[in-house]
């Protein structure tokens, strides 16, 4: 993975970017997350009902929830750091929420 350079911290959608082809191949579970989500107002109804509704294809799950994700990542960091909290509370999501907090808590330091 690379790392960024202090000059050019990463903004939510770029560790977002950063991560997306893990969480698109390896989140488990999505329905389960996007409710916890749906939970700490970080996404819409909307959203919630569009990842049920792909059921029972985990794939097309993945699929609606990242794209959700995406649209509320825009200009909120909060949201990134609530959605790396939830996959943590999954065994086989913490991984990727670890992997996001990381780099999640090296641009706050930059940007300090």
């Amino acid at each position: 993975m690379a790392t960024s350079s202090s000059s050019h911290p990463l903004s939510s959608e770029d560790i977002f970017n950063k991560h997306y082809p893990d969480l698109s191949t390896s989140l488990c579970d999505p329905v389960s997350v996007t409710r916890l989500l749906y939970g700490e107002l970080v996404i819409t109804g909307q959203i919630l009902s569009n990842v049920e509704s792909a059921s029972p294809s985990i794939s097309k799950q993945r699929e609606e929830l990242l794209k959700g994700l995406r649209e509320v990542l825009v200009g909120n960091d909060n949201n990134l750091q609530t959605f790396a909290s939830v996959l943590c509370k999954f065994t086989a999501n913490v991984k990727l929420g670890e992997a996001i907090h990381k780099d999640y808590g090296e641009c706050i330091h930059v940007l300090k």
